[in-house]
């Protein structure tokens, strides 16, 4: 890809799969207004190092960032009904305001004390987190079960719970 910068693209509803997928070269990119979904792999494999979720996105697929290594800030629009965002990772607005999925260029992720649960496709949590190296659970988590880290987590050294809640029962494919 020879482009670098990406917007003013108005009326586009859906990011199908893979659609900008491989655009490597890709470093900015202005997602417009009218998008409501984006599908697996549509803002893989980029040059970006954030970007901006509109607020009327309402279906966003766990796989949308993978391969995406310099992605390091996911920002959710205040006024979305459905997901929002701290410290770069996507969170679903729920009973349990559930983890749904983190940049992938992050090396640690601390999960913030509002966050109740995690979400995945089926017990799939995070996918794609070629970077991370640490990740620490809040008191909420009980039990780490599934298959929470999927497909590249080579370099993930340490899962820790707080100190004072050392009671995080580890089963079934960590």
């Amino acid at each position: 890809t020879h482009f670098e910068e990406f917007k003013y693209f108005t009326g586009v509803k859906i990011l199908q799969n893979n659609f900008f997928n491989g655009c490597s070269n890709l470093t900015k990119l202005e997602l417009p207004t009218s998008l409501t979904t984006i599908n697996m792999g549509a803002l893989s494999a980029l040059g970006i190092t954030s970007i901006f979720i509109p607020e009327n996105v309402t279906k966003l697929n766990l796989d949308a960032f993978g391969y995406s290594k310099k992605l390091i800030n996911i920002e959710v629009s205040p006024l979305n009904p459905m997901y929002f965002s701290q410290d770069g990772c996507v969170y679903v607005i729920d009973y349990s305001n559930s983890l749904y999925a983190l940049a992938p260029a992050l090396t640690e992720y601390i999960m913030p004390d509002n966050v109740g649960a995690v979400y995945g496709d089926g017990d799939v949590v995070w996918k794609n987190g070629r970077s991370l190296k640490k990740v620490t659970l809040n008191h909420s988590v009980k039990n780490v079960s599934g298959r929470w880290f999927l497909y590249g987590f080579d370099d993930l050294m340490e899962i820790a719970g707080p100190e004072d809640h050392p009671d995080i029962n580890f089963y079934n494919g960590c």
